[in-house]
């Protein structure tokens, strides 16, 4: 099967409803949660350049202090998966600082 940007791309089989599904899916973008940004957001708030704010925000996630969720968000003419960033949920939060908070010595 040929792949490319086609909405048939993504699916083996051909349905005339399942073509109008998926159309409708990659039209619609999704709204961030309170909190999430995209990467160019942090960017100009921190004042550095994509580089440092993509190495932080990466660092940050394996803290555990940020999350990052993937949205579908309007880039140029067409609707792509991007990246967000925002604050840690708790059970993530919770599990990361089990982890990394030491053993009290017996």
């Amino acid at each position: 099967m040929a792949q490319g940007n086609s909405v048939l791309a993504n699916h083996r089989v051909r349905d005339d409803i399942l073509d109008a599904i998926v159309s409708e899916i990659q039209k619609q973008a999704e709204k961030a949660p309170p909190g999430f940004h995209p990467i160019d957001y942090w960017e100009k708030r921190w004042k550095c350049k994509r580089s440092c704010a993509k190495r932080y925000l990466g660092e940050g996630v394996k803290a555990g202090i940020l999350e990052r969720i993937e949205l579908r968000r309007y880039t140029g003419k067409f609707i792509r998966r991007a990246p967000y960033y925002g604050p840690a949920r708790k059970s993530s939060r919770s599990r990361t600082l089990k982890v990394n908070t030491p053993r009290k010595a017996r």
